[in-house]
């Protein structure tokens, strides 16, 4: 309702009417085409019959039902997120996981840090304006109107941000928590938001708000976790 102008519509709520599947790593979207007998690719692969862009999505027919595939990385690579009904998440479950490794959910929060993707409730909530982000390939400048647009426009045409997320490599072995001050010449200068053990490096890394004086690649900081 909070969000709701001047459009007439009707909320019903649909937490337990799906099961999502998250398909990521470089062979998913060949594993998904195997499962569903025709060829699911990512643009700009166009030459295949369904290419799909970023976010885009289609329905296909796996394991005897519709799922819906959707374009979405959780990574640095492919992605996909399979959308169907809650009854039929088992069977869709076992027929990805009988051609396809399961991983937990440590080792999907690993990848998509190494890829700086925030996920919302750690790295991101509603004390945040979206330019902070730094994201700003998920909104479009063109369109009509949006709820937070004249912020999200004033800050890229009038303006700056204060604060913005970045990534930290970080020295030794220590992983900080989440909400470790990050320090710059004894000034706080922002907060931890998310940190682990990269696979791709071998050491810790981390996702956090730093003040825009830092934004440059290789800016040194400290990270004050007590």
């Amino acid at each position: 309702d909070h969000f709701l102008i001047s459009e007439k519509v009707s909320f019903e709520a649909a937490d337990s009417a799906f099961a999502i599947v998250a398909v990521q790593g470089p062979a998913a979207g060949d594993l998904l085409s195997r499962l569903a007998g025709q060829t699911l690719a990512v643009a700009p692969l166009a030459v295949a019959p369904l290419a799909l862009a970023p976010y885009e999505h289609v329905e296909v027919v796996i394991a005897g039902e519709p799922v819906r595939v959707i374009h979405r990385r959780e990574g640095g690579v492919a992605g996909f997120h399979c959308w169907t009904a809650a009854a039929h998440g088992a069977a869709l479950w076992a027929a990805i996981a009988d051609v396809a490794a399961p991983v937990g959910m440590q080792a999907l929060d690993t990848l998509r840090v190494e890829a700086g993707i925030p996920w919302y409730g750690r790295d991101v909530d509603e004390t945040l304006i979206f330019p902070e982000t730094r994201l700003e390939q998920l909104v479009s400048f063109t369109k009509g109107c949006y709820i937070g647009q004249e912020v999200v426009a004033r800050v890229k045409y009038r303006g700056h941000i204060n604060r913005g997320l970045c990534g930290l490599v970080l020295e030794g072995d220590r992983i900080p928590g989440a909400g470790a001050r990050i320090m710059a010449a004894d000034k706080d200068i922002g907060r931890v938001t998310s940190a682990v053990r990269s696979f791709a490096l071998g050491r810790p890394i981390a996702l956090g708000y730093v003040r825009r004086e830092h934004f440059e690649p290789g800016s040194p900081v400290d990270v004050d976790d007590g």
